[in-house]
């Protein structure tokens, strides 16, 4: 009994590829690192205080549906108190998009240095390892 198994069209085969890693170094001041963080936090607290004031508005918004009966003078104060914090919460979220466009810049203005080593400038400081020996 032959257990062999012919294999007849071989571009089927799965063929290995290995890609070569590429990693990026990028130079970076410590005042972009201080602006990045800075920014990342108040991006934080925006967004805590637009989470806060939303939840306040929908709060009240079902508050207000679901006791039709209310008194007036309350139903007046919590429709007031609705749009003070839709209005805030409206703010708040607009100052996180900025915000967050300004780190995206600070981010997109480091990744696009170039740097570059002039091999006639530098040649007294790179040299090949066999011409130290």
């Amino acid at each position: 009994m032959n257990n062999k198994v012919k294999l007849e069209n071989k571009d089927l085969y799965i063929k290995p590829y290995i890609s070569p890693r590429e990693e990026n170094y990028y130079l970076i001041t410590k005042n972009e690192i201080k602006s990045m963080q800075s920014n990342k936090l108040i991006n934080d607290i925006f967004l805590m205080f637009f989470s806060m004031l939303f939840g306040t508005f929908i709060t009240i918004s079902l508050t207000i549906l679901c006791y039709p009966d209310m008194i007036p003078e309350i139903k007046q104060i919590l429709v007031v108190c609705k749009w003070i914090s839709l209005g805030f919460s409206v703010l708040f979220i607009i100052l996180s998009i900025i915000y967050f466009f300004i780190t995206g810049s600070i981010i997109k203005g480091i990744t696009s240095k170039q740097v570059s080593f002039n091999s006639e400038d530098d040649s007294e400081y790179i040299q090949p390892l066999r011409d130290l020996e």
